[in-house]
């Protein structure tokens, strides 16, 4: 007996939606539908159609793109009262070939899914050819960076020095903080347009802004407001106000990052110092799920005693978002005594364990805050030099432990590793 046709429906408040699950459930016996609210749950291994249609938010080419590449059937939806016809050709432009009416009868849909169904044992094959493939190329670099920590660690600043230092390959920053969104008044950049513009354009590319210009991605890059001019890396503004958190979903946020790593080398989302989960609301779940989806996480923290524990505390909920992504911290304002120094690595990994890929000391450098009170960017100085340690290829786990500032013995105890034990 073959497997039921499992198919995945994005959320939709149109009829279509409620009247296939009740098709299903009263009348097919072989036919599943599950609801699913990302790119990720339909990418699960058993799903054969994924139906979404021109109002959902986290369809894209990249991501129709990566669903065809795993051997799914993407079927879209249109509203044919439409008169301007945007429904049906916004999801012809994205990739989707298998266009339906939305008011075709549902025994119909159904036959038309069956009829789409992929063959899963072929896909199986092209899978482990492609496999086979990928065992013999290199690994693509690094795309989408999570930068974040507690409030006054100096996430911000790290999320700017990177982008700067990426610049020459093709960088965007991007501010996901949903807490406290400040790249934009750090760098003297308006406020608009900002990051729900943005979203706005991945979802209607060709939504017009009136008689002079399209709205498009590129034209929702900050502005210089009152800084040095034009920065050698774009930036998408965070939100004007920590008040309109609830205006930007978490799932628009990461398919616009995805849509940005189709055109920049480097994606940096600038992520809020708050990560916890709240039961009933989702207030932290834009940073959350950038977090899920980044390729690499960098955690920022004060190296004193106090900074220390305030970022094991960011650290829990980071590393249980990141699932195997190691994270790279940077002690930021770093003591110029070497022995504190060891003493910070020991606690942080006496607290941490494994989860850490790199440690990187940053000192004190009166070029950053100059720059912040100008709303400029820093040319040179020990900043920049020891965050530029960062953009090389990733290094192997637990690298820094041959640092040979570590290799000196281990002072005593201090009260935040006591307080550990």
């Amino acid at each position: 007996m073959s497997a039921p046709l499992l198919i995945a429906a994005a959320l939709s408040n149109r009829d279509w939606r409620s009247a296939l699950q009740r098709q299903v459930r009263d009348h097919e016996s072989d036919v599943v539908v599950e609801l699913v609210r990302d790119r990720h749950q339909a990418m699960a291994d058993l799903v054969d159609i994924v139906i979404v249609d021109d109002d959902t938010s986290w369809i894209n080419a990249g991501v129709v793109s990566s669903l065809h590449g795993a051997g799914k059937c993407v079927v879209g939806m249109f509203d044919p009262t439409e008169g301007d016809g945007y429904g049906q050709d916004f999801l012809r432009e994205n990739g989707i070939h298998r266009v339906v009416r939305a008011d075709l009868p549902t025994d119909a849909l159904i036959a038309f899914l069956r009829d789409h169904r992929p063959d899963r044992v072929q896909v199986q094959d092209d899978r482990a050819l492609l496999d086979a493939y990928e065992d013999l190329t290199p690994i693509e670099e690094r795309r989408i960076t999570a930068v974040g920590g507690p409030s006054g660690a100096g996430s911000t600043e790290v999320a700017v020095g990177l982008a700067q230092l990426w610049s020459g390959d093709s960088a965007v920053l991007v501010d996901t903080d949903e807490n406290h969104p400040a790249i934009a008044r750090r760098l003297g950049l308006s406020i608009h347009p900002h990051i729900v513009t943005a979203v706005d354009a991945v979802r209607r590319p060709s939504a017009s802004l009136g008689d002079i210009s399209e709205r498009t991605l590129e034209s929702c890059t900050a502005r210089s407001k009152l800084g040095q001019g034009d920065l050698p890396f774009h930036v998408i503004a965070g939100l004007a106000s920590r008040d309109d958190w609830s205006l930007l979903r978490a799932d628009e946020a990461v398919t616009l990052l995805d849509e940005l790593t189709q055109r920049y080398t480097h994606v940096i989302a600038k992520v809020g110092s708050n990560l916890e989960e709240l039961p009933g609301t989702p207030r932290y779940e834009v940073s959350r799920q950038v977090i899920k989806r980044a390729d690499r996480v960098i955690g920022v923290a004060d190296a004193s005693p106090t900074g220390l524990l305030h970022f094991v505390d960011w650290l829990v909920d980071a590393v249980m978002l990141a699932d195997n992504t190691l994270v790279d911290v940077v002690l930021n304002q770093a003591p110029s005594n070497p022995s504190r120094c060891l003493q910070l690595h020991e606690e942080l990994l006496n607290i941490t364990g494994d989860r850490l890929n790199t440690i990187t000391f940053v000192p004190t450098d009166r070029r950053v805050e100059r720059a912040a009170w100008d709303a400029t960017t820093i040319a040179k100085g020990p900043f920049l030099r020891q965050l530029a340690t960062l953009t090389g290829a990733p290094k192997s786990r637990l690298a820094w432990r041959r640092t040979a500032i570590f290799e000196r013995a281990v002072t005593p105890a201090s009260p935040i590793e006591r307080a550990a034990s």
